[in-house]
């Protein structure tokens, strides 16, 4: 019996929280998009990645923000 893993993500605009967002069982990478990097053919780097709990029996989904 495995425990339910969320990720919570918010959108702040003006200091204020605009949009909430959960995820279920789900991996989140944040990632630095920077079009200079793209044209210099250097990859994206990660500015900060969830924490779930590794299994060996169950793989969970990840999404990729590019800020």
């Amino acid at each position: 019996d495995e425990t339910p893993y969320w990720v919570h993500v918010w959108t702040v605009e003006n200091g204020i929280i605009t949009e909430v967002r959960e995820y279920f069982n789900t991996t989140i990478t944040v990632t630095d998009f920077n079009p200079s990097l793209l044209r210099e053919k250097q990859l994206c780097s990660p500015m900060w990645e969830s924490s779930a709990v590794k299994s060996k029996e169950k793989c969970m989904p990840g999404l990729v923000f590019a800020i």
